[in-house]
């Protein structure tokens, strides 16, 4: 009962205020409480390389105060750190719906799965708790979805027929994400709906509006369809809004139709989702209307969505213009008249940061560090909410910063450490205090005090020597963590190195591999030369060999050169141990060119090799070249190819 009049009240409030209402939707949600059914948190990762394709930055402005003063850069840089990320549950999907999807760390702030969202979520605008939502499209299936579990079960079943596979990726609604042509289309829909809502609104006093497209972010990964065809991915963001409904919408037929969707609705009456939409406008229709021969009723037969994957295409060949291009041509027909509507006015004051915001914000660092010297508990950690909310911590801040890490308060430890985090300029005793909190044993404690470390300066006195002793004693979450840190400080200190070297020498798989990366990345010269790391081509572990490899490849070197400083390691002034492992690092980089002259002479040497065991090796091998007539790898996954891929 209470649940129904819940969702009655809320439905009738927003149905009143609905009327009164401008582009400017005031009854967007702020936070959880305002959504009608609860949303259930799902679980997402980083996504490397992803960039911002289009963004109405005006838009963006008016509807988050905390970005008035940023530029139009900062507001990208912005959208990249809180909006690039995809479901963990998509990643099972990689190789059959879309290539590998390159992540990073867990997105700590999460996001939320409204009722019925499956490829679409909601994610916080912010750290404070009324900063607001953005949705997103093509983020992939939600957790334990009923959609991946029978793909994979019918991948399972397809036992590799192409056939079988091309049928799964052929159905619809299912692959979980959303491409970058389809999010142009939907963007360029949207903004007609609005422009025209607007020019209506102004003649005749309605008050039509839309959910408002924010943004698309080009994804560094590729959806997969039949007949090895590839399509470039997206999210597209647009205004947090409550409840979706198939049609009621009452929208003139003269701006558009939406012969599939019913012309979808929230539940503050504002139209959404247009992917079925065409635009009826006499002015417009030319840039909308359906492609000579398409079927009248298919949205897909339409120019805004051959033009949109056209568009989407140009971007991801590096034409990285063409987005905004486009989107504003297919408009362009109204756009002097609607520039003259109070709609577009209000819209152009948030062109352009906004000096007065500039100094707003200074004011309001002045309140938020008196609030941090407070005594009472729950306004101090406001503060420090703050702090890390605008992602830049004043210099002035640092003592109280330091007081609260040695606190014995885990809420505020953790809160100081996140604040830490975004201090331009790091000294010691902070970065030790930080390393005192990582050694504490509280997971969470741990987990922000070494985020705080991402982009210090750890060349400092005496900083080695205390990450040292602070290493040992961290689970490896928290140790990979560390290495990390010291990737991004970009900086090449001899004892940073001969740190990360002595982790070459780990029994952890996942260490090794982030050693070797950070080592390519720092080291000056090129260690990768030396004897240790040029007989880890013969290591156990493939993802060591091919990060040993990758290393390599980072440093210039080509995989002749690589062979010959092997083969230099089987001469027999070295010990059987060095031999060994020689010619296998050589088996295993020549992998891929069993009839290649110079890999038959080495076995043939190895074949005449004092040991027992090389010998061996070297004869399963010479069998190999007999019993095959075209080339194939000497072993399972070989790593050769790593060195001729086109990025290290």
């Amino acid at each position: 009962m209470k649940t129904f009049a819940k969702i009655l009240i809320s439905t009738t409030l927003l149905a009143l205020l609905a009327g009164t209402s401008t582009a400017d939707d005031l009854l967007r949600p702020k936070n959880m409480r305002d959504f009608i059914d609860y949303p259930a948190r799902d679980t997402f990762v980083r996504v490397k390389g992803a960039s911002v394709a289009w963004a109405d930055h005006a838009a963006l402005r008016r509807d988050f105060p905390q970005l008035r003063h940023l530029t139009d850069a900062q507001i990208g840089e912005w959208i990249i750190e809180n909006f690039a990320i995809i479901s963990t549950e998509q990643l099972k999907l990689n190789g059959l719906r879309q290539t590998a999807i390159p992540v990073g760390l867990q997105h700590k702030p999460g996001a939320f799965r409204p009722h019925r969202y499956d490829r679409a979520a909601v994610v916080p605008a912010g750290s404070g708790e009324n900063a607001g939502f953005v949705d997103i499209k093509g983020i992939g299936h939600r957790h334990d979805a009923d959609k991946v579990r029978w793909q994979l079960k019918d991948l399972a079943d397809a036992h590799g027929n192409p056939a079988r596979i091309d049928k799964i990726r052929k159905t619809g609604h299912s692959d979980g994400l959303m491409s970058l042509g389809e999010a142009i289309a939907e963007t360029t829909r949207q903004k007609a709906v609005q422009k025209l809502f607007d020019l209506h609104n102004a003649a005749r006093g309605t008050a039509l509006q839309s959910v408002e497209s924010y943004f698309i972010i080009h994804l560094p990964f590729r959806i997969l369809k039949d007949n090895g065809q590839s399509i470039p991915a997206a999210l597209y963001g647009r205004q947090a809004h409550i409840g979706t409904h198939k049609g009621g919408m009452d929208a003139p037929d003269s701006i558009y139709t939406d012969f599939h969707g019913g012309k979808q609705r929230t539940t503050s009456m504002s139209a959404i989702d247009y992917g079925g939409v065409i635009i009826q406008d006499k002015r417009l229709i030319h840039n909308y209307e359906v492609l000579p021969g398409g079927n009248p009723n298919n949205p897909q037969s339409s120019k805004a969505w051959a033009w949109g994957h056209e568009t989407a295409d140009a971007y991801a060949r590096g034409e990285h213009g063409v987005v905004y291009r486009h989107i504003s041509e297919m408009t362009g027909p109204i756009e002097s008249e609607w520039r003259g509507t109070a709609a577009a006015r209000s819209l152009q004051a948030f062109a352009a940061p906004d000096p007065k915001a500039t100094a707003t914000r200074t004011d309001m660092i002045k309140n938020i560090l008196a609030a941090l010297a407070s005594d009472d508990r729950a306004m101090v950690h406001s503060a420090l909410n703050a702090f890390a909310g605008y992602k830049k911590t004043p210099v002035e801040a640092l003592p109280r910063i330091m007081e609260l890490l040695g606190s014995s308060n885990d809420d505020a430890r953790i809160l100081a450490a996140n604040a830490a985090k975004h201090l331009a300029v790091k000294p010691p005793e902070l970065l030790i205090r930080l390393l005192d909190n990582i050694r504490s044993g509280v997971n969470d404690v741990s987990y922000y005090a070494v985020n705080a470390f991402l982009k210090s300066d750890l060349t400092q006195a005496g900083m080695m020597e205390e990450i040292e002793k602070a290493f040992s004693s961290q689970p490896l979450d928290i140790k990979r963590r560390i290495i990390r840190a010291i990737n991004l400080s970009g900086k090449n200190d001899e004892r940073m190195i001969k740190f990360l070297k002595g982790l070459v020498k780990n029994q952890d798989p996942l260490l090794i591999h982030d050693a070797i990366n950070t080592i390519a990345k720092l080291s000056t010269g090129n260690p990768f030369l030396q004897t240790d790391f040029l007989l880890m081509l013969a290591h156990d572990d493939y993802s060591i060999r091919g990060a040993v490899l990758k290393a390599m490849k980072y440093k210039n070197m080509n995989i002749d050169s690589i062979a010959n400083r092997l083969l230099a390691l089987t001469s027999a002034n070295h010990d059987e141990t060095v031999r060994l492992a020689a010619y296998k690092g050589a088996i295993y980089t020549f992998g891929e060119e069993l009839k290649n002259p110079k890999y038959k002479i080495m076995l043939e040497k190895a074949a005449l090799d004092p040991s027992e065991a090389i010998r061996s090796l070297a004869q399963t091998q010479l069998n190999k070249i007999k019993s095959t007539s075209s080339p194939v790898t000497a072993c399972p996954g070989e790593i050769g190819a790593v060195l001729r891929a086109d990025k290290p």
